[in-house]
Order: structure tokens, then C-alpha cells, then sequence
């Protein structure tokens, strides 16, 4: 019986990133931003709270031509929580108000050394407005 509750145990903490929870590694070194929901830490609740940020993984296109990021077919859109702060809830309302207007942006890790990280991110996450694809020209074809 001892036996059994280790080997249920031990599988319940392998799968956790299989159970639909937002995974607490690091992002990708860049990504799409699909969405972000920002939950406040709660006083009475004494939640931490946490900033979740649906991403796709960016992989810089192979072609010469068309400098832009593409998506990473191999990986499916994933969630991800980073630690609450005031500075990343104010640039995340900005964000969604951008979403909501169709507006596409993208995101990096970020520079090293900033403040509001903790050991789960040793990189703090920057977000950019995604730019427009350079296509090659016409006469290139």
C-alpha cells in the first residue's frame, strides 16, 4: 500500500504540466501573445497572485527573404504564470486594450537583473507591438 501511494505521488507531480495548469518555467526566448489575465494578490484570500499569458513560441524564419518570426508548429499555444507586479499589471491592461483592437504583439524574455522576478524567472519578460512581415518583392519571384 506504502508502495502504491509513492508510485501515485510520484506520477501526480510528473504530469502537472499535462493537467492544464499554467506552467510556472520560464517563456520562450520570444513568443506571440494570444492573451494575458492579470489576478491581483488578494488580501483577505492572501493569494500571491500572478500575471497568465497564453503564448505561442516564436522560431526565426530560415528564408533570407522574409525577415519575420513564424510559429513553432511543433508547440501548440501554452500558459504561463509570472509573478505579480504593478508594473507588469499596468503594462498588461495596455496590452489587452491593444488585443481587443486586433492589434498582435509579441514578447522576449527580457533583460536580466530586473526587479519583480523571482527564482521560477531569472529573466524578466519585455512585450513589443508585433511588426508588420517584410515581403519580398514582385520582381524577386
Amino acid at each position: 500500500m506504502i508502495l502504491t501511494s509513492l508510485v501515485f505521488f510520484g506520477v501526480w507531480s510528473s504530469i502537472t504540466n499535462l493537467k492544464g495548469w499554467a506552467a510556472e518555467s520560464q517563456l520562450p526566448e520570444k513568443y506571440k501573445i494570444h492573451w494575458i489575465i492579470v489576478e491581483e494578490p488578494g488580501k483577505m484570500t492572501g493569494g500571491g497572485g500572478g500575471i497568465f499569458i497564453i503564448v505561442s513560441d516564436m522560431k526565426k524564419s530560415n528564408s533570407k527573404e522574409i525577415n519575420i518570426y513564424v510559429k513553432d508548429n511543433t508547440k501548440e499555444p501554452r500558459l504561463y504564470k509570472i509573478p505579480y507586479s504593478r508594473e507588469m499589471h499596468k503594462e498588461s491592461k495596455e496590452i489587452i486594450k491593444g488585443l481587443k483592437k486586433g492589434k498582435r504583439y509579441y514578447g522576449t524574455s527580457g533583460e536580466k537583473g530586473k526587479k519583480g522576478m523571482d527564482s521560477r524567472h531569472k529573466i524578466s519578460p519585455k512585450f513589443y507591438n508585433m511588426p508588420a512581415p517584410k515581403l519580398p518583392s514582385k520582381s524577386d519571384i
